[in-house]
């Protein structure tokens, strides 16, 4: 109930309801893997990154094969990435090392995009963001080829919340 209670307000902009309710449900269950992918999300999208990267872990951990984390913590890594690519314009004098650390992470969104790909064939929204994905990697063939996989899964797949 906490979880559903929390999902509702999450999607009715009232993140404080939603966290108390999320973390109430995690102290009923801590093993939860929706609630801590939700909780996730809900950071995620308030640009808590971290926060996001734990919980989504900790949803992965219970369920391995939740096609919705995998995604998203591969997101977050999408995210990190691209952060390391702005800092190459801003930081010059150490451009290589964020040059390789956004290839790394870049990588290890690949690396969920494709464990969610996996779990749910259909679900394409690990597709359309691996597209994204090697657009950054400087590798517009490959994301060609994901582009046109998330038209083709576009709608179907995808677990639920």
């Amino acid at each position: 109930a906490y979880q559903r209670r929390g999902y509702i307000y999450n999607s009715r902009k009232r993140q404080d309801l939603a966290e108390q309710d999320y973390l109430a449900a995690l102290r009923e269950n801590p093993t939860h893997p929706i609630v801590y992918n939700n909780l996730g999300y809900m950071y995620f999208n308030q640009g808590k990154y971290e926060l996001a990267k734990v919980n989504f872990e900790n949803s992965i951990k219970y369920s391995p094969t939740y096609a919705h984390p995998l995604n998203n913590l591969a997101s977050v890594y999408g995210v990190f990435g691209e952060n390391e690519k702005r800092l190459i314009a801003s930081d010059p004098a150490n451009a290589s090392q964020h040059q390789a650390q956004a290839k790394m992470y870049f990588e290890q969104a690949i690396e969920y995009f494709q464990r969610a790909i996996k779990a749910d064939k259909e679900f394409s929204e690990p597709y359309r963001l691996m597209a994204v994905t090697y657009r950054n990697l400087g590798d517009p063939a490959t994301a060609a080829k994901y582009d046109d996989l998330s038209k083709i899964y576009k709608g179907k797949g995808g677990q639920a919340n």
